[in-house]
Parts: C-alpha cells; sequence; structure tokens
C-alpha cells in the first residue's frame, strides 16, 4: 500500500504520462490525415477495383484516378492527386481507419494528359 507521500509524487507522474500519450496519439493521426493528402483525397466513387490478396506486393495507379480497393473484404475508394514528388506510399498510408493493410507499395504514374 502506498503511503500519502509516495501518492502525491506518482499521481502527477501518472497523469502526465497519460496525458503525453493521448497527444502523441492525436498527433499519430493528424500526421497520417496530413501524409495521406500528399498523395490524393478519399473517394466515394471509383473507376475501377483492385482486390489485393496476400501476395500483392505492389500497385500501379495513374495520378488523377480513382480507385478501390478490396482489402479482405473491407472497400476503400480513393483519388489520386499527388504531389509531384510524391510518387510512391504504402497502401496503409492511405488506408481508413479500421481497414488493415498488408505491406504493399502503390506505385503512381504521372498523368499523361497533364505533362507538358
Amino acid at each position: 500500500m502506498m503511503n500519502r507521500s509516495t501518492r502525491t509524487l506518482i499521481l502527477p507522474l501518472l497523469a502526465s504520462v497519460l496525458l503525453a500519450t493521448g497527444c502523441a496519439t492525436a498527433s499519430d493521426v493528424a500526421h497520417t490525415k496530413h501524409a495521406r493528402a500528399d498523395y490524393g483525397v478519399p473517394a466515394q466513387h471509383a473507376h475501377r477495383t483492385i482486390v489485393v490478396h496476400e501476395r500483392t506486393r505492389h500497385i500501379n495507379v495513374t495520378s488523377g484516378e480513382t480507385v478501390q480497393f478490396d482489402v479482405n473484404g473491407q472497400r476503400f475508394a480513393f483519388a489520386f492527386n499527388n504531389w509531384p514528388n510524391k510518387d510512391v506510399v504504402d497502401l496503409s498510408v492511405i488506408a481508413p481507419e479500421g481497414v488493415t493493410a498488408p505491406k504493399v507499395r502503390v506505385y503512381i504514374a504521372p498523368n499523361p494528359l497533364t505533362q507538358g
């Protein structure tokens, strides 16, 4: 059993740790959303569907394309509109919360219609 002086020291320390952990989690979520924005935005409809299997290692898409991903029955769509220096992304970065994406790299080709 803790004495009063020990409780006085430990409780504020414990509260600080819990608060810091909560802030880190919020920061991680904000970072993921920002990283996702570098490649495009979540979408409602798609031009094509790509089924991701356990052996899928990479996927090729084109900037300007909207793709629906089917990952173990969990579906989500993403409209690719990436920055020029952002040409590859892990599927887990663009997948919405709750979708467990395997280690798959998405390679984003430049859109030939917007090239000079």
